[in-house]
């Protein structure tokens, strides 16, 4: 049965907006790497032992598209919601 009621639908655009949170941060973060290089995966860049910003942030959108559920399970559900449960998988 496809979402109608109000709070179905603050679930539904919710879901979505998780989505396209991870894809975004997770796509910066990959960017990020990209363009430091071989630093991009570095903890310590300097001499002195100075953390590796871009390392970090790439870790953590990974850990949050995880944590979050995967995304793949997140479009399962809002497509569920959008047209119905027989007719999604």
């Amino acid at each position: 049965m496809p979402c109608r009621s109000r709070s179905c639908a603050r679930s539904l655009v919710r879901g979505q907006g998780e989505g396209l949170r991870h894809q975004t941060v997770g796509g910066l973060a990959r960017d990020a790497v990209q363009a430091f290089g071989g630093l991009g995966f570095a903890r310590e860049l300097g001499a002195d032992g100075s953390p590796g910003p871009v390392e970090a942030i790439y870790r953590d959108s990974k850990i949050g598209e995880i944590y979050e559920g995967t995304n793949e399970i997140q479009k399962w559900v809002i497509a569920r919601q959008i047209f119905g449960r027989t007719t999604v998988g």
